[in-house]
């Protein structure tokens, strides 16, 4: 398998909300991996239309140089792992845009 990931990765498990698609539908989870152009979360579900996603999370001081900062970031939906052993879904998702503000 060819490794495709250009930016680091940092394994977080982070709380994270995520509202999908143009009606906003907020969903719940958890990150398994952060990077700066991407996220893979878990979720209890995830609609199979839905592409399109904004999600929000406080990012840890270790990656922001500062106390624990919320990050509202915007992307798209490239993968979806349904049915995973813990009975969840994971759903990685590129980052096209974020901003940093604190808590």
């Amino acid at each position: 398998m060819i490794e495709k990931r250009t930016r680091q990765r940092f394994p977080l498990q982070l709380p994270i909300v995520v509202a999908a698609g143009s009606d906003s539908l907020e969903l719940n989870g958890i990150t398994r991996d952060v990077s700066s152009a991407g996220v893979f979360f878990y979720t209890k579900a995830w609609p199979p239309d839905k592409s399109s996603v904004e999600f929000k999370m406080v990012m840890p001081p270790e990656l922001t140089g500062s106390t624990g900062a919320r990050a509202l970031r915007k992307g798209k939906v490239v993968r979806v792992e349904s049915g995973s052993e813990f009975g969840v879904t994971g759903v990685a998702a590129t980052i096209e845009n974020y901003r940093l503000g604190s808590q």
